[in-house]
């Protein structure tokens, strides 16, 4: 029951979790080897990585963090799928609408309609990929996959203990529990947006 069997908010976390080891030299002792000679990664390219994540974690659009870039990608979603009246569409662009709900919001990127497009292109599950009208679902999964690579952070990249009980309190369950519950048993709590927050403004790599 494992892969794609499971609920919507949960699907991404494996995925979003795995990727934040390719980060820290610990894990990329493991991970990242030469083919042929075995050699590890070495310490120029880590700090490649660091840069390329550091630059997008950097990033803003008109003064705004990534993170709260991905909160109004949400309520944009939202915003946009209830609507339930084909002419009211037609009647303002994406940009406009985005636009308006950034003035509903107090949001300090408000500019051009052609602005508020190109931030919306960024944002491609919004349209596709099956999450329109679910781009909650893709944001809780990062922030419970942020929340739960914390405890690495904080007991160690490749402890062993707690990728045990990673192992058995998520990954080998699939969907024989909700989503919330397989987080809980692994956390000892619920999933925070806090993380998630903390992992945007950030810049500097633990352990690095």
């Amino acid at each position: 029951n494992a892969g794609y069997n499971v609920d919507f908010k949960f699907v991404e976390f494996p995925s979003m979790l795995f990727e934040d080891f390719t980060y820290f030299k610990d894990s990329l002792k493991f991970l990242a080897k030469h083919n042929k000679t075995g050699e590890e990664m070495p310490e120029s390219m880590t700090k490649k990585l660091k840069t390329k994540r550091d630059l997008m974690k950097v990033f803003s659009i008109r003064g705004e963090t990534p993170f709260e870039t991905y909160m109004t990608g949400v309520m944009f979603d939202n915003m946009v799928h209830q609507i339930t009246k084909i002419g009211d569409l037609k009647r303002k662009s994406l940009g406009a609408l985005y636009n308006e709900l950034g003035a509903k919001q107090k949001i300090k990127w408000i500019g051009k309609d052609s602005e508020a497009i190109s931030i919306l292109s960024s944002l491609g599950y919004l349209f596709g990929g099956g999450y329109e009208t679910a781009y909650s679902s893709y944001v809780l999964s990062m922030a419970k996959a942020k929340d739960a690579f914390e405890t690495f952070i904080k007991h160690g990249i490749t402890n062993p203990k707690i990728g045990a009980r990673l192992k058995e309190t998520i990954l080998s369950m699939g969907d024989i529990l909700y989503d919330y519950e397989l987080f809980k048993n692994f956390k000892g709590r619920n999933a925070s947006l806090k993380p998630l927050a903390r992992a945007f403004s950030k810049v500097s790599m633990d352990n690095s």
